[in-house]
């Protein structure tokens, strides 16, 4: 698999949203000292290798970042500088002068006596910045979701909702609000939703006036028209929650990760249990996500190192059809509307891949918003590996 190294400690990994002709991700560091800097990659599925199309000096340490749905020079961004406290950002990357055209070849898979790119390094450029807002985590509704172009952002004490130029369109103190008041729960002792001091927010791609939050061990489903939590998942995780993520294909499904060691998947419906564990790390499991075009594919990564690719079919929006082709998975997607079915037998669920190539733990993966088959993952070294569906699954 393709991958490439940052320059120091990295949490923070995104696809390139905006970006119709490849495969972009992003990714940024968080050094404590010296220069920290985000890197835009293009994955070549061809030649099989990983681009640096250019760097870009960051403000601070970046904890989040997200990227825009609809103008791929633009993002969101959590970072703190030399007075410590975590800002919220909208930084602009500079596209001009990349370097490369994505359809000429170039790196290890360019002709003889080429060179790969010469990356740009430019600055990111701050359109518009909150300092009292202390975001750990941003995340934009997607291009073509409900909410489009919206960014949610979570801080230790407040949910927000921003518009493009981080004009705030609604927002609360989480602080005022008593899990056990608010949704008449019997339980004695119940956490404040202030304690999301490190948690994950998501959008609902189904409701726009929806996201979700993980604090402590709990996730909360927030309904931001009457800025009041609508379900709270108490003791999602015996210890605490990672990461939360929504499918994109079914409503009322969520995935949930965390130091438990296992992903699970909850229909809000009925969410006394979950209605699907996957059990396959060996420690804390900071990261899930759902394939945007195929739900029944899901990747998880954790402080084990492994990066693991679930097939979930039984839970999905429709079962997984197997196939087989001469190229590999990405062929299928000449006609996504086939159902993956050449081979024609409906495929159980499984753990499909362990991918151990990674040495340090793993904090963030991300599959690419150009096609179903390729995502990325990142550990708190720097690496970035690029990975790709199997044929067949």
């Amino acid at each position: 698999d393709a991958s490439y190294t940052a320059s120091a400690e990295s949490r923070c990994l995104c696809a390139q949203q905006a970006y119709t002709e490849g495969h972009r991700f992003l990714t940024a560091t968080c050094a404590l000292r010296g220069r920290n800097e985000a890197a835009l990659l293009h994955f070549d599925e061809d030649g099989g290798f990983l681009d640096t199309l250019a760097t870009y000096a960051m403000p601070g340490e970046t904890w989040s970042l997200a990227s825009h749905p609809t103008r791929p020079e633009l993002v969101a961004a959590s970072t703190r500088g030399a007075s410590g406290a975590l800002r919220l950002a909208l930084l602009r990357l500079p596209q001009e002068g990349l370097g490369r055209d994505d359809g000429a070849g170039s790196g290890a898979g360019a002709g003889a006596g080429s060179a790969p790119p010469t990356p740009l390094d430019s600055t990111a450029e701050e359109v518009a910045g909150l300092d009292a807002h202390q975001a750990f985590s941003v995340e934009y509704a997607q291009a073509g979701k409900s909410g489009e172009g919206a960014l949610a952002t979570l801080g230790q004490r407040w949910l927000r909702v921003l518009d493009g130029e981080l004009r705030e369109s609604s927002g609360v103190d989480l602080s005022s609000f008593d899990v056990r008041q608010a949704l008449s729960a019997g339980a004695d002792t119940l956490p404040k939703l202030s304690n999301a001091n490190s948690g994950r927010v998501c959008w609902d791609p189904h409701e726009a006036q929806t996201v979700a939050f993980t604090f402590e061990r709990n996730v909360a489903v927030w309904d931001l028209r009457a800025n009041s939590p609508s379900q709270v998942l108490l003791g999602a995780d015996r210890e605490y929650v990672r990461d939360v993520d929504y499918n994109p294909n079914k409503p009322n499904t969520i995935a949930t990760c965390g130091n438990d060691r296992v992903v699970k998947v909850w229909d809000l419906r009925n969410a006394t249990q979950p209605c699907k564990l996957l059990a396959g790390h060996t420690h804390w499991v900071w990261s899930a996500r759902y394939n945007g075009f195929h739900d029944q594919l899901v990747v998880s990564a954790g402080t084990d190192s492994a990066v693991n690719l679930w097939r979930v079919s039984s839970v999905s929006s429709a079962p997984l059809l197997g196939y087989e082709d001469d190229g590999g998975a990405g062929a299928a997607e000449e006609d996504p509307d086939a159902d993956l079915n050449a081979a024609g037998a409906e495929l159980p669920d499984a753990r499909v891949r362990t991918y151990e190539e990674h040495e340090d733990a793993v904090y963030s993966v991300a599959w690419s918003s150009y096609e179903a088959w390729v995502y990325c993952s990142l550990s708190f070294d720097g690496r970035v590996a690029v990975h790709v569906v199997p044929a067949g699954l």
